[in-house]
């Protein structure tokens, strides 16, 4: 028996025939600890479960989440709401839209002089204030407000906000609500627009569609003038096309960033910022996946932290895909919320997030339900999710000849089952349906021909293979992960045939731990 590659990253790419190897809903964590039984394994990722259920108009999405002195904050069709931490929603306040996201910044609670007490929320179409003291909400209006704002920062007491133009607005110290006419200032060493404005070490990046200026705060009166100006020579030939990507953690900020070429820019993937310029975090693989979407500006990102690990997590709406890079690792996985069947894998149900009472809490993309998020849930509020591991191709790398595999023992934490009981889906789903709905959940004992069992009590392990480098598939082969305390379980195939490019799949949709260890085959050539 020999130990093969099986656990990694996501890096299917250009072609399943260079790498075919993918992580859905599964993640690397490392182990320092050299005395370990593996210094390596896979873990699932968290499930959902829900706190909020349908602000407002049920079938639409959350648009935004943020924490506003220690309270959490939504907007939901056209309505903001502040949302107790036991799920109580409040109206605070309308907008003038009902789609699209939205951003948040705040100036902090007022203490001794400094903070304002005021929420701003920014929707492409008008700005408001939120006083969470006098609880008044408020569009912004007059003087120097520039109207349309598609980008806010909070920075030294001012609210900045830029409107897909080459210029900036400062508010007032401490007064979204009031705007001089003369605080205002043109980010124009290059004829691009800013997208989004990131507050990085104290210093303002304006990013533009292929450029990025760096400015200060020189402590000019609003009544003069800005307060900021441009660091000299601070200009950086990149930027990006999805303003909404922008997200910080760990000390930096993560977005899709477009390089500067002559007048033009090129996507050229995920980049993190920890200084002043760019480094490229996505592989080549991501990056075309990536490249291959048909639109990227609704891209959207958010960062968290749980049990050691920063993830960056990015949405494509568009094109129903979510990608993760953990900070901690430094690998990419795929996550994906259960909408078709098990074989589809789509975006995750997350449209927003927010960190709030100790907890993180995500907002449903096709409904108005917030979720708390955590690896303590096993299901994405009751809906399997389905966690597989395409590993790296197995091959003859002297001869490129057949390879027998007589014997395939994955290694896998077993006596997992709990005294969840027994559900069903039915597959495929009837003709129309859509989202999470697609989901049906029958009673035990009704049982439907051409259901999938989904067992909690007594898991199951589903073995594919390929012998094609992963472009056609067998039949899964099910194998009882243990009823809960049947630690000794073993995951054991045999006789499995011959290929000279074997790729293994294994796959697992019931709600219990998954944790992945590693994998050992029995071969000839």
């Amino acid at each position: 028996m020999a130990q093969i590659a099986f656990l990694g990253s996501t890096y299917q790419g250009r072609s399943v025939n260079i790498d075919a190897s993918r992580a859905v809903n599964w993640y690397m964590e490392n182990y320092t600890d050299t005395t370990s039984k593996a210094q390596a394994a896979m873990v699932g990722t968290p499930g959902l479960n829900l706190f909020t259920l349908a602000i407002g108009a049920s079938t639409s999405p959350v648009r935004g989440l943020t924490t506003f002195n220690n309270v959490m904050y939504g907007v939901i069709d056209n309505k903001l709401y502040s949302i107790a931490s036991n799920g109580t929603p409040t109206l605070r306040g309308v907008l003038s839209t009902s789609s699209g996201r939205v951003l948040f910044e705040n100036n902090g609670v007022a203490s001794n002089g400094v903070g304002g007490n005021q929420l701003m929320i920014i929707d492409g179409a008008n700005g408001y204030i939120y006083n969470a003291v006098t609880t008044v909400f408020s569009t912004i209006s007059g003087g120097g407000w520039p109207g349309a704002p598609t980008s806010v920062q909070y920075l030294d007491g001012y609210f900045i906000v830029g409107n897909s133009s080459m210029s900036f607005w400062v508010s007032n110290l401490y007064d979204g609500l009031t705007w001089g006419a003369l605080a205002t200032a043109a980010v124009s060493a290059t004829p691009d627009s800013i997208q989004a404005i990131a507050n990085h070490k104290q210093q303002l990046m304006f990013i533009k569609e292929r450029t990025t200026e760096v400015w200060y705060n020189a402590a000019i009166p609003t009544s003069t003038g800005s307060p900021f100006q441009r660091v000299s020579g601070a200009v950086y030939d990149f930027g990006t096309t999805a303003p909404f990507s922008l997200a910080n953690g760990g000390n930096s900020f993560f977005f899709l960033c477009t390089q500067r070429v002559e007048d033009g820019g090129e996507m050229v993937g995920v980049a993190e910022v920890s200084g002043y310029e760019p480094t490229t975090v996505s592989t080549p693989a991501i990056n075309y996946k990536i490249n291959q979407s048909t639109v990227l500006t609704s891209c959207f990102g958010y960062c968290y932290s749980e049990q050691g690990h920063i993830f960056y997590v990015l949405t494509n709406p568009v094109d129903n895909w979510t990608i993760v890079y953990d900070t901690t690792t430094k690998l990419w996985h795929e996550r994906s919320s259960l909408a078709d069947s098990f074989t589809v894998v789509n975006r995750h149900l997350s449209n927003c997030y927010t960190y709030c009472y100790g907890k993180h809490f995500v907002g449903s993309y096709n409904n108005s339900n917030i979720y708390e998020m955590s690896q303590t849930f096993l299901t994405d509020n009751g809906v399997p999710i389905y966690s597989f591991r395409t590993a790296q191709t197995i091959w003859d790398n002297v001869n490129l000849s057949n390879v027998f595999v007589s014997k395939l023992i994955v290694d896998i934490e077993t006596g997992i089952g709990t005294n969840t009981p027994l559900i069903q889906i039915v597959t495929p789903f009837p003709a129309g349906w859509s989202g999470t709905a697609n989901v049906l959940i029958l009673a035990e004992g009704s049982i439907t021909a051409g259901a999938i069992l989904v067992g909690s009590e007594n898991p199951q392990a589903y073995l594919s293979w390929s012998n094609d480098s992963g472009h056609t598939w067998s039949a899964e082969h099910a194998m009882p992960l243990g009823a809960q305390g049947e630690y000794l379980t073993r995951l054991i195939w045999r006789r499995l045939g011959h290929a000279r490019n074997r790729v293994f799949k294994l796959g697992i949709h019931d709600g219990v731990k998954k944790n992945l260890i590693g994998a050992y085959v029995e071969v000839s050539k």
